[in-house]
């Protein structure tokens, strides 16, 4: 199943997550509060319609287990505090071109709202906290103003819905491999997306790789839950034939040529299959599906820069709303005050999405809401104890036989004991399936 980040913009409803130096003194002129005090730039600086996960975090910090909330990656902070706080601005030389790409593209209004930031969340692991990147508030915004406004075209617009992630993820591996537009594009004016493209999740980061796309056969097993390593078996096996299919012949075209259409960097090196399985995870933890015009049935899987970089939090009260049609406006609304210095998070799944989707789509465990996210799990297990709910019977008798092969201490042991982080991600799954079990009554 694929759910992407299954935000479909309506109205008002949702259902559901390069640096390339130039100046940005344009910002200094507009007196944007962002740049108002650039500082000298470091190179140690450094994802449907509710959104997921992107850049990675500055250099020096632990990654968690299994990615913390959408876009931000996590890393352990020395504050002890366990309220979310900003600590600072993004004004690294990457943002920067993002910010300048936004201004570019009619989109600059957002700039005086929100910004990239770095938060202080508390750990779900432990009683330390976490620094996230996400969105952040440069001024108060009342319920009701548009926290983010992004025109229509300045999506990328990877095609129809479908099942199906990997031929959309195709189509971004392309965008991907552009290293820079071409004469003829400029000429065209078409949307040079590589300020965008730089902010995604890196590949091979610990983002994606918490995703069980990247999981061991050992971690697979040990979610103790078979339909969701089926599935996500079932996905390995479709990628790999839409690279036999599309990209392996493009590869081959190019090595005959001498001129690589699908490189993955300036050295010309072709991509792999495995960057067709992060370009997959891209698509199911980023993409939003937007419906188009009123009244034509259609609905389009998009990339939208900015919102796409909001965290998860699944008592958010903010509102996606808009169409994929020319001239559109795709907006997230408040749907509460929120004070300058706050974190705009969206809430991924609609809301009811449980962590059985969690962890394969967006490469992490929802502990937002009440009692350490126990509503995600709970979701999971009402499938499981009404059967035929999203899973068959068949589904549900395999994974109440798997989970009852170990107790919760003997999981718990056995986390303290795991250094593997797709292994520490499993059996925290599974963990939180058999608490849920003991809690929930249908």
């Amino acid at each position: 199943m694929w759910n992407g980040m299954d935000c479909i913009f309506l109205v008002t409803l949702f259902v559901a997550g390069l640096d390339a130096g130039h100046s940005f003194a344009c910002y200094e002129t507009h007196n944007n509060p962002i740049t108002k005090t650039i500082r000298p730039y470091h190179t140690s600086s450094s994802s449907s319609l509710c959104a997921k996960k992107s850049k990675k975090k500055s250099s020096g910090g632990k990654n968690t287990s299994t990615g913390v909330k959408g876009f931000g990656s996590g890393m352990k902070s020395s504050s002890s505090s366990s309220s979310a706080s900003v600590n600072q601005i993004d004004r690294s030389r990457k943002t920067l071109q993002f910010y300048d790409f936004i201004e570019k593209n009619k989109a600059g209004a957002n700039l005086k709202r929100v910004a990239i930031g770095t938060c202080t969340i508390k750990s779900p692991d432990s009683d330390e906290n976490i620094d996230i990147r996400g969105v952040v508030a440069l001024r108060d915004i009342r319920k009701g103003e548009d926290i983010l406004s992004i025109p229509y075209e300045l999506a990328l617009n990877l095609g129809r819905e479908g099942n199906d992630p990997t031929l959309p993820a195709y189509m971004l591996l392309q965008e991907i491999c552009r290293h820079a537009p071409s004469e003829a594009v400029l000429n065209k004016g078409l949307i040079d997306y590589s300020p965008y493209i730089a902010m995604l999740p890196e590949f091979d980061g610990p983002d994606c790789l918490s995703s069980t796309d990247f999981f061991s056969d050992e971690a697979l097993d040990a979610l103790q839950f078979p339909v969701i390593k089926e599935e996500t078996l079932l996905r390995r096996k479709l990628t790999q034939a839409r690279f036999d299919r599309d990209v392996q012949p493009m590869i081959d075209i190019g090595a005959s040529g001498g001129n690589n259409a699908l490189a993955v960097d300036t050295n010309n090196e072709p991509i792999t299959f495995r960057h067709l399985q992060w370009a997959v995870w891209l698509i199911t933890s980023r993409v939003l599906t937007v419906q188009g015009a009123d009244g034509s049935g259609q609905a389009f899987r998009l990339m939208i820069p900015f919102i796409d970089m909001c965290n998860h939090d699944r008592n958010s009260p903010h509102i996606l709303s808009g169409r994929a049609v020319p001239g559109g406006i795709l907006r997230v609304v408040a749907g509460a005050d929120i004070k300058a210095g706050e974190q705009v998070n969206i809430c991924y799944g609609g809301g009811v999405a449980g962590n059985d989707r969690f962890i394969q789509d967006y490469g992490f465990l929802d502990w937002s809401g009440d009692n350490d996210g126990a509503m995600a799990y709970d979701i999971v297990t009402k499938k499981l104890l009404k059967g035929n709910q999203g899973l068959t019977f068949q589904e549900r008798d395999e994974a109440m036989e798997a989970l009852s092969n170990t107790s919760i201490l003997e999981d718990q042991k056995l986390l303290n004991l795991t250094s593997k982080s797709d292994l520490k991600a499993a059996i925290s799954y599974r963990i939180g399936i058999k608490k849920s079990l003991e809690r929930v009554k249908v």
